[in-house]
């Protein structure tokens, strides 16, 4: 399966919400987890400012932090500003360790916001959190810095710079992590959606079936009335022949686009089932003949003829119902064509039977001929007869092989003959 991209809106906005919800857990975790810790350092602290071992600027700075922080980041929260409550809480760890590195007279209480610079890295992108550690650094040198010891600073400085580093590389990772879960939940949308949609296809499809098998029934009925009428008019009064011949292959040949349709919507639904049977040619076409005759005299005038060069003992496998309907099919679109002749013939080639059928005819098309004989046909845009007779061939195993002919048509219908 291809990979989706990146850049993809729907992923972008799923991966800014993966991201958003991580920030808010961690800053409200932080925040609690501050907030318990500051509860004991403040009453030691307190009970030093008693003891007069600490000053009360130092424990008046402790408190204002302790109790602006969790009330600011709560507000922002609460507004869904999760990128300011960040900045904001960041902003205040500098400002209270600055302040208290020039209460105390200490740059090294610099240590004491790896906690605030660690969580800011791991959300943040890398250039924010070295402004931020950089100010943090900077402000502290600025308020104590007559009383660093080099040593010690460089100590403190290289310690801050490594957590940073690598709750930065914690972040990367997370965020890589939250931005391939977004692909993935992107991927997942995509193929419930197909889901969705193929289901609805597939019950579309059912339903298309179920009207055409409604039609199929309903139309069948008063066709079947309409040939009796005609066979029993044809057998009363035989010189009428000549007309009704052409009414009963219209007839026919509603009813088998019917079936053609019917056949298509269940080929779609893959329930279309071959009952494959060893068919007579000889005596198939010999009961065909008059349906035949009847379908020259609808589509020529005058009348084509129809000549069946049968060779004996000819025969195939297949579906006796979808056979006779793909020869009609084929035998649409030859009278439809020809000039005169069309003429149906059967004959061994190595180890297949070939049925061929020619006319006399304008012939094919060049780029649907080479299309056909590939076993390509789609560029039929109109008409089912011949995806009827694809079917027909798929089911029996059989090919299409349309001829280069300089006069007419001729297609041959290749049955193999090692099939029982």
């Amino acid at each position: 399966m291809i990979q989706p991209s990146l850049d993809e809106p729907q992923i972008q906005q799923h991966y800014q919400q993966l991201l958003a919800h991580h920030k808010r857990r961690l800053i409200v975790l932080i925040t609690l987890l501050a907030c318990g810790l500051a509860l004991p350092f403040t009453l030691v602290l307190g009970l030093a400012v008693i003891n007069q071992q600490q000053s009360m600027a130092v424990f008046g700075l402790h408190l204002a932090r302790s109790l602006l922080n969790p009330v600011l980041v709560w507000w922002l929260l609460q507004r869904k500003q999760i990128n300011w409550a960040w900045h904001a809480s960041m902003l205040i760890a500098i400002i209270h360790n600055a302040s208290l590195a020039y209460a105390m007279r200490s740059p090294n209480v610099l240590i004491f916001e790896l906690f605030a610079v660690c969580g800011f890295a791991v959300v943040m992108p890398f250039w924010q959190v070295l402004g931020y550690s950089s100010g943090l650094i900077g402000l502290n040198y600025l308020a104590a810095g007559h009383l660093i010891i080099f040593n010690e600073w460089v100590l403190v400085i290289i310690v801050v710079l490594s957590i940073m580093l690598m709750c930065s590389a914690i972040g990367l990772v997370s965020r890589q992590t939250l931005r391939y879960a977004s692909q993935q939940h992107f991927q997942t949308t995509q193929l419930v959606e197909q889901r969705t949609s193929m289901q609805q296809q597939l019950h579309d499809l059912q339903q298309h079936v179920q009207q055409l098998s409604l039609l199929k029934h309903d139309l069948r009925q008063p066709l079947k009335s309409v040939q009796g009428l005609l066979h029993h008019l044809a057998f009363e009064q035989p010189t009428t022949s000549p007309t009704i011949q052409p009414a009963l292959a219209a007839t026919q040949r509603v009813e088998r686009q019917l079936n053609n349709l019917l056949d298509q919507a269940r080929q779609q639904l893959a329930t279309q089932r071959a009952n494959l049977t060893r068919i007579d040619l000889q005596q198939c076409l010999n009961q065909l003949q008059p349906a035949i005759n009847g379908l020259a005299a609808y589509y020529t005038e005058p009348i084509a003829n129809v000549s069946i060069e049968i060779a004996a003992g000819s025969q195939i496998v297949a579906d006796g119902e979808q056979f006779e309907r793909a020869l009609f099919n084929l035998l649409d679109n030859s009278l439809s064509r020809c000039q005169q002749q069309v003429v149906i013939r059967s004959f061994q080639h190595n180890d297949h039977l070939v049925i061929e059928i020619s006319d006399d005819g304008a012939g094919m098309h060049p780029d649907l001929r080479t299309a056909l004989n590939r076993g390509d046909f789609s560029p039929i845009s109109q008409g089912l007869g011949l995806k009827q007779v694809q079917q027909m061939l798929t089911q029996a195993a059989a090919t299409l092989h349309v001829l280069d002919s300089a006069i007419g048509c001729t297609l041959h219908m290749r049955f193999p003959q090692d099939i029982e």
